[in-house]
């Protein structure tokens, strides 16, 4: 899980429920800020004010590889942040993006990312799972056509793309 402060009570009461009911789920922290989130989450969820009990649960990676690599042993990622979400796709681990602002929303619509609008208190991983609908080729034709424009822009400029990236466009 990455999820941005502030958040909305539902998320928070979800994140610390996801937390609660495994020791193998994770929140990956961005930034150095995020090693106060869980206050911040006992705050938002009505919770006791001390410390919270699941700290090995938070997670900070200083490389973008090992990151890449401890998401990719994730099941799913829920996330309220784009950088966690992309991270976790890049990753190959299906992805739910709980919105807390309009630019993650507007972002996760515009690349046809799986969107969890307004969760509730009561929602699970099972429950958030279910709310969400996948347009797998709508999500793939999105994809190739932005990486087109990339193509297009870079040939203008007699710049070669990675030819592993131009394979993976498709006509669509």
């Amino acid at each position: 899980m990455a999820i941005h402060t502030p958040m909305h009570h539902a998320t928070a009461m979800i994140m610390l429920r996801i937390l609660k009911e495994s020791t193998e789920n994770v929140v990956f922290m961005q930034n150095q800020g995020d090693f106060w989130q869980h206050h911040t989450w006992a705050h938002a969820a009505n919770a006791s004010s001390k410390r919270l009990t699941f700290d090995d649960q938070f997670t900070y990676h200083y490389d973008n590889d090992a990151w890449r690599k401890h998401i990719s042993t994730m099941d799913v990622f829920v996330s309220g942040r784009i950088h966690g979400a992309m991270m976790a796709i890049s990753a190959g681990v299906p992805t739910i993006i709980i919105p807390n602002d309009m630019r993650l929303l507007e972002l996760a619509e515009v690349m046809k990312l799986p969107i969890v609008r307004k969760p509730l208190a009561t929602d699970d991983i099972y429950s958030l799972i279910k709310s969400i609908t996948f347009d797998g080729k709508a999500f793939d034709h999105n994809r190739a056509q932005v990486a087109r424009k990339y193509k297009q822009s870079f040939d203008s400029f007699g710049i070669l793309m990675n030819h592993i990236v131009v394979g993976l466009i498709k006509e669509v």
